[in-house]
């Protein structure tokens, strides 16, 4: 994985890649009902990750915000859970 590759993830990780609004909370076609109120994790799931993705690559990302604790990469779904030590 290139520089431009990860510089590329790491905007898309920022946005919730349909709007472009940097609150994934908030898309077009979410209402804030109890029923589907989103609620903090500590696990981040980030899927639509590049072929050559790999775990020195992601944790190389989400390393830099506070509470890393480690990435769990499946890459045959191209798929990975960020996890934190607390949702905040």
């Amino acid at each position: 994985m290139n520089i431009n590759e990860i510089m590329a993830l790491k905007k898309k990780v920022k946005t919730d890649g349909t709007t472009g609004n940097k609150n994934p909370m908030i898309r077009p076609g979410n209402m804030m009902s109890s029923k589907n109120l989103i609620v903090p994790n500590h696990i981040l799931f980030v899927e639509d990750l590049p072929k050559d993705s790999d775990v020195q690559s992601l944790t190389q990302i989400f390393n830099e915000y506070p509470g890393f604790r480690e990435v769990r990469h499946i890459a045959i779904k191209r798929v990975a859970f960020i996890e934190y030590e607390d949702e905040i």
